[in-house]
């Protein structure tokens, strides 16, 4: 595996084994080059505000089934580990001078993943204050190799670092996949590499940076009510920097099916046609993409499904090779409030 990037496990399952991947998700989307010069993003919504503190989905065909759990957490400032950037390696180099919370709080988006024998966990650390990323690993672990990759940011460049697990891999999974874990932080894993990256010119000074993943409690938190409304961000993916703007296509009538557990703990099911907001992503490349841009390991065009009652993503629709248009659906969900 030559890098990670921040897909669905699925994607390393098809770079380890050929088998699965190409059948479901694919990066197939080439990506736009251009940028709107003139256009300015707005600032970020409340992410301390969204209505729900976690979100399953899934999805299964004859080849494979895929889930992502998704997670919200508000921690103290201190909680921010040296994780993947550790001060005393590489400190010379500058490795661990990343970004601070500038208040006493930020948010951590914990994602764990799984597709056939692949799993992997996502940990990104956000400064809802300063409205930008302070930190982000993921963690995936397969048959015969595990692998880490993690961001630690600046004010104007990204540190990147890469390590491998010591010793032959072997079918033991690793701490975070038995749940003991709460972070994708492996200091004791061999750095493999560690580079220093350079902001985009083209990104305003002022601007804060999300990653793909907080797209969706950054849709459940902006003002998207009818359609034209929409958000725009400036997105850091594995390889490369997006303006990435969510926008209201419309409404139509989808029939769900999840079980939702309220804050005392109660549990429903929900059944039946709702009618939700159609959220197209759509994002333009900042330069040259290395890479398309993806959401759950799916390519665009993409659209998330939003209720507009609760906020809650109800789905993510996408494009896959050779399948064509599919989705994850929402199976679980924990309000927030």
């Amino acid at each position: 595996m030559a890098h990670m990037s921040e897909h669905h496990p699925l994607f390393a399952a098809r770079r380890r084994t050929g088998l699965l991947a190409a059948a479901l998700f694919a990066s197939v989307l080439g990506a736009s080059s251009a940028l709107a010069d003139a256009a300015s993003t707005s600032s970020l919504p409340d992410l301390k505000a969204v209505g729900w503190q976690s979100l399953g989905y899934s999805r299964a065909n004859i080849w494979a089934s895929v889930s992502s759990r998704i997670a919200l957490h508000e921690l103290p400032a201190s909680s921010l580990p040296a994780g993947g950037l550790p001060q005393g390696q590489g400190a010379s180099q500058g490795a661990s001078q990343g970004l601070s919370p500038a208040g006493g709080q930020m948010l951590l988006l914990q994602a764990d993943s799984q597709a056939a024998s692949n799993r992997e966990r996502l940990s990104v650390w956000f400064d809802p204050l300063a409205e930008t990323l302070l930190q982000r690993c993921r963690v995936a672990y397969g048959r015969s190799d595990s692998r880490a990759q993690c961001y630690r940011y600046g004010d104007a460049t990204v540190w990147r670092e890469r390590r491998e697990r010591s010793g032959n891999g072997g079918p033991d999974e690793p701490e975070w996949v038995q749940g003991g874990a709460k972070t994708a932080v492996v200091p004791d894993w061999t750095v493999s590499s560690r580079v220093r990256l350079s902001r985009p010119a083209a990104i305003p000074a002022d601007a804060g940076l999300v990653s793909p993943m907080l797209l969706l409690p950054l849709a459940s938190a902006a003002p998207l009510e009818t359609r034209g409304d929409s958000q725009t961000v400036y997105v850091h993916t594995d390889q490369d920097f997006f303006r990435v703007t969510l926008r209201v296509q419309g409404r139509e009538t989808v029939d769900v099916e999840y079980r939702q557990t309220a804050m005392d703990g109660t549990t429903r099911k929900i059944v039946g046609p709702v009618r939700v907001l159609v959220v197209e992503v759509e994002p333009h490349a900042v330069g040259t993409a290395r890479e398309p841009f993806t959401l759950l390991g799916m390519s665009g065009p993409l659209q998330l499904l939003l209720d507009p009652a609760t906020r809650v993503p109800l789905a993510v629709r996408g494009e896959a090779p050779w399948v064509g248009a599919t989705e994850l659906r929402l199976d679980s969900v924990r309000l927030a409030r």
